[in-house]
Formats: C-alpha cells, structure tokens, sequence
C-alpha cells in the first residue's frame, strides 16, 4: 500500500535504493501525488531488476505523515476518516 511504503519512508536516509515491485509500485502511485521525489525504472517487461530511487518526501508528503499521526489509529478502521454531518456533502442527495 503506498501510505504504509510512505509510513516506511518517513525515517529513511536519502536517497534511498529500492527493489522490491510491490514498493516500487508503490512509489510510482506517491510520485503523481507529489507526495515524494524519485527516479523511476520503465515498466516492468518481465520479473526483477527493476531499481526505484527516492530522492526525497515532498512538503506535502510530510504534512500527509503529520496529520496520519496525529489521527488516532484504533481497530480496522485504522487509517480511515469517519463520516460525520460536517464533512458529509451538501448535496441533499443520498445514493443508496
């Protein structure tokens, strides 16, 4: 998941090499989100060697890392947002 390979980057010394492709997808989805800088492989024509490297966690990456830690984390809903009448659209239309 590219929020727990971000969670994983948060420590990391710059820039970082990586190899695994579930990590390396990963860092493909947090590039054109602009939430980290790397230098990325061509797509995969077939298994392995294929090399990511993160240069660096943008501004906004690391505001993403702050404000995931300040939310509490608790049970299977870690991670996710509640929906609440304030943050609910305005539409007045329910899809059920």
């Amino acid at each position: 998941m590219p929020m727990d390979f971000l969670d994983r980057m948060a420590d990391a010394s710059f820039p970082t090499a990586v190899r695994d492709e579930v990590d390396i997808n990963s860092a493909v989805m947090l590039v054109a989100a602009h939430l980290i800088e790397a230098v990325l492989p061509p797509a995969a024509r077939g298994t392995g060697g294929r090399v990511a490297v993160v240069l660096r966690i943008t501004p906004q990456g690391r505001a993403v890392l702050r404000s995931r830690r300040d939310e509490p984390q608790t049970g299977a809903r870690a991670g996710a947002r509640e929906l609440t009448l304030e943050s609910a659209p305005a539409a007045g239309v329910v899809q059920w």
